[in-house]
């Protein structure tokens, strides 16, 4: 009767084989999962300045634009008679990872916070990849998730 305890060398590999079978079937999806999310919080993060740069130019009773560029985007706001950052940039390729392109280059909002100068929505695209993702920003100036009609 032997009293040896521990694994044998040949169930040690089938364990090692076993689960590199399973990381290779788990390991593009793991990855596919990242890039969605990573393009869901770009879409988030999108939507947050537009929004917290529309409600900045109501409070405040300023005019205020968003720069749209395919890597970053500002906040501007007349103050004084002088334009400044009213809002740390966002940096959506460094920070998501992702790019993006847009309808309009800038959207501008009044004192009372309503886009102006828009005849149509602006729909804003991310790209990560092959995933994308799209921000619509009305006419009236709201932002959301998803294309626009």
């Amino acid at each position: 009767m032997s009293r040896r305890r521990g694994f044998t060398l040949i169930e040690i590999a089938i364990v090692v084989a076993l689960m590199g079978i399973i990381g290779g079937y788990a390991a593009p999806r793991l990855v596919e999962a990242r890039v969605r999310a990573s393009s869901r919080s770009a879409t988030q993060g999108i939507i947050a300045q537009v929004t917290r740069a529309r409600t900045i130019a109501s409070r405040r009773r300023i005019s205020t634009r968003v720069i749209l560029s395919s890597s970053t985007i500002r906040a501007l706001g007349t103050v004084g008679g002088v334009e400044q950052e009213i809002l740390p940039p966002l940096n959506v390729t460094s920070d998501f990872g992702v790019s993006l392109t847009s309808s309009r280059g800038e959207v501008r909002f009044d004192s009372r916070g309503f886009a102006s100068g828009l005849t149509a929505a602006v729909e804003v695209t991310t790209y990560h990849g092959s995933v994308t993702s799209a921000v619509c920003i009305s006419r009236y100036g709201n932002a959301r998730a998803g294309r626009c009609l």
